[in-house]
């Protein structure tokens, strides 16, 4: 099987690489995953857990986040939504009871078939060997019906509809970090960690918030196969 190593990073802040390329990497987005974050955005109000700090992530990044204030003014009426309760419960679920955050979801919402499909590429099952067999089991079955519902979301609302009406700021971004992947740097990469994969992927998600506090940004990496 063929291994790619995906990241995802937050337009809230740039890589500081050269304006070179290399034909290892792409770069791109995924609409499961923004649609992912905009259901995360909708869910702040609802969480047990880091409920201030969601809420501030909302305050500062719509301001220098586009598509972040595009997605509440658009979409602020469903803050009581079904997505919203049922994404803030899976998040408060995986922080108590598995010990998770919500870095977990990226490998499922890469599994699952590009919505508005509802089939998964390959199947899916969480596992973390510091959990017991069963609450693998329990884990896998809480976020395989959780994107069921993320993806009968995304068909109700024309998620769709979004994505075309930020095109530009998606295809800003792509070409943006298209020229910030450096020559050798896949080579570099490889011998330091000692691994290597068959591709590497960049998917950028303006819909991702962190806020920048001494020049700090987000990324999460996921290999999937």
């Amino acid at each position: 099987m063929k291994k790619i190593l995906v990241v995802f990073v937050s337009l809230s802040f740039t890589l500081g690489f050269s304006q070179k390329n290399t034909s290892e990497f792409s770069v791109g987005y995924n609409k499961n995953i923004e649609t992912y974050f905009l259901a995360e955005i909708l869910s702040a109000e609802h969480r047990r857990n880091n409920r201030d700090f969601e809420l501030y992530k909302i305050k500062e990044c719509s301001v220098y986040q586009p598509v972040v204030r595009n997605a509440l003014q658009k979409y602020d009426r469903l803050k009581n939504s079904a997505i919203a309760v049922s994404t803030a419960k899976l998040n408060d679920i995986l922080m108590e009871k598995y010990g998770s955050g919500n870095d977990i979801l990226m490998k499922p919402l890469m599994y699952h078939k590009e919505f508005p499909s509802v089939e998964w590429v390959s199947e899916y099952y969480f596992e973390n060997s510091n959990l017991t067999k069963e609450q693998n089991r329990e884990a896998t079955g809480l976020i395989k019906n959780y994107l069921t519902e993320l993806s009968k979301f995304y068909i109700q609302e024309n998620i769709e509809q979004f994505f075309k009406d930020n095109k530009d700021f998606y295809s800003g971004g792509i070409e943006e970090y298209s020229k910030q992947i450096p020559a050798g740097f896949t080579h570099a990469m490889e011998q330091f960690y000692g691994e290597k994969f068959h591709t590497y992927t960049v998917l950028i998600s303006p819909m991702m918030m962190w806020p920048i506090e001494d020049n700090e940004g987000r990324g999460i990496a996921a290999e999937v196969v």
